[in-house]
């Protein structure tokens, strides 16, 4: 990334704004630049030659943000190099930042963590840049007492005993005139460095999980009444051992803000109480009857203690209408009466102004203060709680810059090497919605998005049958088309808390009156059907998403039946019992196996019933086979001998590709994650 702005120490009170842009090669047009310094007057600033091929042009700024666009050719653009972008007039333009040259910096450039006999030890290295006036670094400390080694602009701490789970360090440094500038460094006491590819995510909506002691919950008065569940029920659920068990390693929580008391009419209707935490009253603010910021506090705790990542649901595009922001400051957000999505609007022309009701109003991110207090507000639950990532709610319905502005505030206060935070946007799409995925994605923006193409094509070939596995590799194959150029960590999964449950379109029930409950299917097939599903989201490339009750095959309609109360052990089935038998034996292997979690795709075989992949990482290969009804016995030609990483079983040139409803993981001889998942 190259920087948007420079820094002299002669401009110390009004740094300007640097924009630079590569063009494409053989790109001869003149770019200039033109901007809100001079009212958008045309042709604007030339962009002038610099150095590797870059142009560059200089702004004299006073604001700290400048709105332009780029032109070359006769037509204006958005600048590709640069990290945030605004609504000006109804279309997209660049947002450049100038650098505060009064005010020193402190960067964290390095973080190596090893295991030791007695814990582990940490080297942390910081770098200081001084403002623009050169004033010279005189102290840096940590506020924890920890020892801290300067040379020059650099500085160093040493750790040791470090227990396993996630450190943070705060630093402190202090130029000559004074001048204070605050830097914190995370440090991942692990055995080996975790990616976001690493991840194995498991969603809990809090009021439909468990008590506070981790007792079950009873069935709410009504189907969007409060269950009454807390905080303390999933902390219960991760120190108890069967969150680890489970093959998980991260926990996504729904909304924890404060939501209005009372009921309001849904888009169906009916009354609903704002128990799934989408309806803010607050930016700030946990909802008493989910538990407090201790409750939370403690759960992070207790999960990163055991190396568990945890990421929280946050809502950004709107508030409810009794949020006092509404009444402060009106021009923050959109009339919800006049612009209804799938009602009094349109949702395919009218995503980024409708509301979801006419009691829940848009923040409007073009007006700038608003853009600033939210996306700041946004980011504060991750710094005062120490969080690993965010869950975006809504993200097609704002502009692009609300995300990217999110995801900069984000990366500026809390990244650095060795931390990442994973910022999954959830943008809901049908069968094709690739091109959609692919706008919010990329270095300036979220970093995931959940992969509803592949979703749709699992339930189509798997729950429904009315596809075959030729469906699912292409959707596969489309979404590394569509966007392996952004790399970004896509996540995997079969259902949400917006969609019938997966065994309930597997039993043929999908259509169902979402307010009367789904009968539990009795026969065999839709488990076998949906463990499938489950085991491929583990075995094909991205972060794979559980969401709570369908490890147990959980049936469900649509919204609100989706969203029952998790069931209690007791009233489980041998046949739920089984999917979640299936689902852990995968995640264990998945967490052992370097393929499974960071391996390229290649598609080796594919027919209407089965279906055969492998995961290459540098040093080892997964072999993966799927096979649904096939009608008779049949063998799929194999490089080389492979080993069934949970039979034992041997394949040499071919494998048997004739079991129903069958996930198979071959690994090669000597490979160490052979049996980490158990025998069947």
């Amino acid at each position: 990334m190259i920087s948007s702005t420079s820094c002299t120490r002669e401009a110390t009170s009004s740094c300007p704004l640097v924009i630079w842009y590569k063009p494409a090669a053989g790109a001869t047009a003149p770019v200039r630049a033109i901007g809100a310094w001079d009212a958008w007057a045309r042709p604007g600033l030339a962009l002038l030659p610099s150095e590797d091929g870059w142009l560059r042009a200089e702004v004299a700024a006073h604001d700290d943000e400048l709105a332009y666009a780029l032109s070359a050719g006769g037509s204006e653009f958005v600048n590709p190099f640069e990290a945030l972008t605004a609504n000006v007039d109804g279309r997209e333009v660049s947002v450049g930042r100038r650098t505060r040259c009064e005010s020193p910096a402190l960067s964290v450039v390095g973080v190596e963590t090893h295991a030791t006999g007695a814990g582990f030890s940490s080297l942390v290295t910081l770098q200081y840049v001084a403002a623009g006036d050169g004033a010279p670094l005189v102290s840096i400390r940590e506020e924890g007492g920890a020892r801290v080694e300067r040379d020059g602009a650099m500085a160093r701490v040493s750790l040791s005993g470090l227990q396993q789970g996630k450190h943070r360090l705060r630093f402190r440094a202090r130029d000559a005139a004074g001048r204070a500038v605050d830097r914190d460094a995370f440090v991942w006491a692990e055995r080996a460095p975790r990616l976001l590819a690493d991840w194995s995510i498991y969603q809990v909506m809090i009021d439909r999980f468990r008590g506070p002691g981790g007792q079950p919950l009873s069935a709410p008065a009504s189907m969007t009444s409060r269950a009454e569940g807390q905080l303390r029920g999933v902390t219960q659920f991760i120190t108890s051992g069967e969150f680890e068990a489970s093959g998980w390693n991260a926990v996504w929580l729904s909304p924890v803000y404060r939501n209005p008391d009372g009921y309001f009419i849904g888009r169906d209707g009916r009354p609903q109480q704002g128990y799934h935490g989408y309806w803010p009253i607050s930016e700030d603010e946990i909802d008493p009857r989910i538990g407090t910021e201790g409750d939370l506090r403690d759960l992070v705790t207790a999960a990163h203690a055991r190396s568990v990542r945890v990421m929280l649901d946050v809502v950004p595009n709107h508030v409810h209408q009794e949020h006092p922001l509404v009444a402060e400051h009106a021009d923050w957000f959109r009339d919800a009466t006049t612009c209804v999505c799938g009602q009094s609007c349109d949702w395919a022309t009218a995503i980024e102004r409708c509301a979801f009701a006419t009691y829940l109003p848009d923040v409007n991110w073009n007006v700038s203060a608003a853009a600033y207090r939210f996306s700041a507000a946004t980011v504060n639950w991750v710094d005062r709680f120490d969080l690993d990532g965010l869950r975006i709610d809504a993200v097609p319905m704002m502009p692009r810059g609300a995300s990217r502005r999110i995801a900069l505030t984000a990366r500026d206060r809390l990244e650095h090497p060795g931390h990442e935070l994973y910022l999954l946007g959830e943008h809901f799409t049908g069968p094709d919605g690739y091109v959609n995925l692919r706008y919010d994605l990329g270095p300036y923006g979220v970093n995931g998005a959940f992969d509803f193409p592949l979703m749709w094509a699992l339930r189509g070939a798997l729950a429904e049958k009315s596809v075959s596995l030729t469906n699912v590799a292409d959707a596969v194959d489309r979404g590394v088309a569509a966007w392996g150029d952004a790399h970004a960590t896509m996540a995997t999964m079969i259902g949400n808390h917006d969609v019938p449950r997966f065994v309930t379109v597997a039993a043929g029930d999908a259509d169902g009156d979402p307010w009367v409950p789904a009968s539990q299917p009795t026969t065999p097939e839709p488990y076998a059907k949906q463990a499938l599903a489950l085991e491929l989201i583990f075995a094909l490339p991205g972060v794979p998403v559980v969401y709570y009750g369908d490890e147990v095959a959980l049936a469900g309609h649509a919204d609100p039946d989706a969203r029952r109360v998790m069931p209690s052990e007791g009233s489980l089935t041998a046949l739920q019992r089984g999917v979640r038998e299936r689902v852990a034996r995968i995640g264990k292997l998945r967490a052992c196996s370097a393929p499974l979690r960071r391996g390229t795709y290649r598609l080796v075989a594919v027919r209407d019933e089965w279906w055969v992949f492998e995961r290459r990482s540098e040093a080892s290969t997964a072999l993966v086979v799927v096979s649904r009804t096939p009608k008779g016995a049949e063998l799929a030609a194999v490089d080389g001998k492979w080993r069934d990483a949970f039979s034992d079983a041997e394949a040499d040139g071919n494998v048997a590709v004739d079991a129903q409803w069958s996930l198979r993981v071959f690994l090669r001889e000597g490979d160490a994650c052979l049996g980490v998942g158990g025998q069947r």
